[in-house]
């Protein structure tokens, strides 16, 4: 029995705008899932709707096989991470992190034990005689997540807590949340639109797209093989260069021919096709002859180079070794192709 099952989740909010539809996940042994997808995918309306903040449409939430649609939000045995959810001003750390056991009336000497577990987990028991307003930046968020883990819940629900926050601290806060997991075994659910935060924290992602989920995998399976083109475009810096051809057969066999020649390939055979390769894939050497021009040197052995076909009038991006410019010759690894009129995988 998994820890906990969402199945065919639906939310329709007043005036009958559908946030999230047909929505199936299995959440189980201490996984961290991220639900990932541009603004409006639906994201923070699954989060909300689990832990009873918003009620159901359709569809069951179940929490170690028991249905809690109609729980409260009390009584789900979750514990939620929203940035709207701020620490209370009035109350120092310490108070702050016991609150939530307070109001359950556990024991004063278990909250005491409580407490100081999460707050050396952290690195904030120099802290707990504080209130918000004397914490840094990175100090609140701790607490939040102290708080968060206090409750010793089946799921920790986290929204897009990093945003707003300079490359620096996003690092050093992803690793205490990725600590904290690993170290309680805890499963999380966590919202972000940023795909390299996914990509970083994710044992699956959940990529979403106007309230539906798109595909669900493993990081190295979002990135190496994306469901959609939109999918593939959001995911990945530099972007994946999509270049546009056709899929036709010839003496049995298949191949895609586009401006730059052709190539042949497995997938069926496509009037309007994309090709579809990372700039770490695009190499020096091959086939394919383009123009090259040497855009910024990334690292010490990292050239970001755009390159043109002949009668092409787009541009691509490579990331090689070497740096290119003039005439080149180009060959392509670990390619992906798409339907065009659908933007579907082949």
């Amino acid at each position: 029995m998994a820890d906990i099952e969402i199945i065919n989740l639906k939310k329709v909010y007043t005036g009958g705008k559908v946030a999230v539809e047909n929505f199936n996940l299995t959440i189980d042994g201490g996984e961290f899932v991220v639900l990932l997808g541009p603004t409006g995918a639906g994201k923070t309306a699954v989060l909300r709707t689990l832990c009873g903040l918003d009620e159901v449409s359709g569809g069951e939430i179940k929490l170690n096989g028991e249905v809690i649609n109609e729980s409260l939000p009390k009584d789900r045995n979750m514990a939620v991470l929203f940035k709207s959810v701020g620490l209370y001003p009035y109350l120092n750390v310490y108070d702050n992190l016991a609150f939530g056991l307070k109001m359950r009336k556990m024991p004063r000497a278990a909250i005491e034990q409580r407490v100081y577990f999460v707050a050396k987990l952290l690195g904030i028991g120099n802290i707990l005689g504080k209130k918000p307003k004397a914490l840094s930046a990175l100090e609140r968020v701790k607490v939040s997540i102290g708080r968060a883990v206090m409750r010793q819940s089946k799921l920790i629900l986290i929204d897009d807590p990093l945003s707003g926050f300079d490359d620096n601290l996003k690092t050093e806060l992803k690793n205490e949340i990725l600590k904290v997991q690993q170290r309680l075994k805890v499963n999380v659910l966590y919202s972000t639109k940023d795909a390299a935060e996914a990509l970083t924290l994710a044992d699956r992602i959940v990529y979403m797209e106007e309230g539906k989920i798109v595909q669900v995998g493993t990081p190295v399976e979002i990135y190496t093989r994306p469901a959609t083109v939109a999918e593939a475009l959001y995911v990945g810096t530099p972007k994946i260069n999509l270049i546009e051809g056709k899929i036709s057969e010839r003496e049995g066999k298949n191949y895609f021919a586009f401006a730059g020649g052709e190539m042949e390939t497995d997938k069926r055979t496509c009037s309007r096709a994309y090709l579809a390769v990372r700039p770490e894939n695009v190499v020096a050497g091959g086939q394919f002859k383009a123009t090259a021009s040497a855009k910024e040197q990334i690292a010490e052995d990292k050239f970001l180079t755009e390159f043109t076909f002949e009668n092409d009038s787009k541009t691509y991006l490579a990331l090689t070794e070497t740096k290119l410019e003039g005439e080149v010759s180009l060959s392509f690894n670990d390619v992906l192709f798409f339907d065009a009129k659908t933007e579907l995988a082949l």
